[in-house]
């Protein structure tokens, strides 16, 4: 039957997409249009891996246009809202990006990343405020993220002013401080004196709360 064909090839594209050959990838999901209707509510997965394969091809408008598709034919799908607005963040259409990531979050509010990318895109508009307070929201909920600093390191140091101050206790601190260390020196030495200042430490006590060794003439 068609329909299994479809189901074969969307199996196959889908084990050559996590494999990294994207190109083989994209003519699985093409073939699978030929065996069943590409508006239908089957084609709906396959237009979600042909947009994430166009994604990491770096094809973004394409992506785009596949996301979109998937949505006409699902419109519950809260990761394709995710992946049309960075898609749209991609080709620099920042205020229909934050609408998309609006939508997505409203659903899946525990998304770092996705709060991260809200804030890059706010920041591109000159939406500062509204950039730092998504920025600030995905450093509670991965301080990791704070490794991917916004190009206006002003609205970053404002975060990082709105982060120290919110975190509840010590030993985030610590790792705040590990992550934000391989950042430019400024960036660190901000760090550093703000969270002395909130733990009420000096110099001397700061080390001894267990900083690495191998940081100290960085700061």
């Amino acid at each position: 039957m068609a329909e299994d064909e479809a189901d074969r090839l969307y199996e196959e594209g889908n084990d050559f997409y996590r494999r990294g050959m994207y190109q083989q990838a994209l003519d699985a999901c093409d073939k699978a249009f030929l065996a069943i209707d590409p508006n239908g509510y089957r084609a709906s997965s396959v237009w979600w891996l042909r947009g994430m394969v166009l994604v990491d091809l770096g094809r973004h408008q394409e992506a785009l246009e596949s996301f979109n598709h998937n949505l006409a034919i699902n419109s519950g799908n809260e990761l394709a809202w995710a992946s049309k607005a960075d898609a749209l963040l991609h080709l620099g259409r920042c205020k229909e990006s934050v609408k998309n990531f609006d939508k997505y979050l409203a659903v899946i509010k525990d998304d770092a990343k996705a709060w991260m990318s809200r804030g890059e895109a706010l920041s591109r508009i000159n939406k500062h405020e509204e950039a730092q307070k998504s920025f600030l929201q995905a450093y509670k909920l991965d301080l990791s993220m704070i490794e991917n600093v916004p190009e206006d390191k002003r609205v970053h140091s404002d975060v990082l002013t709105a982060l120290v101050k919110s975190l509840p206790n010590v030993s985030p601190y610590l790792h705040l401080y590990n992550l934000v260390f391989p950042l430019e020196i400024r960036l660190r030495f901000f760090v550093k004196k703000r969270l002395q200042n909130k733990l009420g430490v000096n110099e001397s006590e700061w080390w001894a709360m267990g900083v690495p060794e191998d940081t100290r003439d960085a700061c």
